[in-house]
């Protein structure tokens, strides 16, 4: 993350060997746990101040969302490409709250 940004949540992959982080500075950083590398940096500025972070259970998507602001949409990352894969957006609604089932 960048220099004095805070990480907001953690969540482990599936296969316990990769983690996300989630930071103020609007950016989810994959790393591997062995070894501290960073594998993948999104970027989420144009989607809001995301709180939250949920990993797909197959480990090849997450989830990024809860926002305070008004219309910002929870997002679903692609990790091959680190593409926003899919935007949720309810018009006038807040997302307080990310599960996965």
């Amino acid at each position: 993350h960048e220099a004095g940004a805070k990480v907001l949540q953690v969540q482990v992959f599936p296969d316990g060997n990769r983690v996300v982080t989630l930071g103020s500075d609007r950016q989810a950083v994959i790393w591997k746990v062995a070894t501290g590398q960073e594998l993948r940096r999104l970027n989420f500025t144009e989607f809001g101040s995301h709180r939250a972070v949920r990993v797909f259970p197959h480990g090849q998507r997450i989830l990024t969302g809860v926002s305070f602001g008004d219309d910002d949409p929870a997002v679903i990352w692609d990790l091959h490409d680190g593409s926003a894969a899919v935007e949720l957006r309810q018009p006038h609604d807040v997302i307080r709250l990310l599960e996965l089932a």
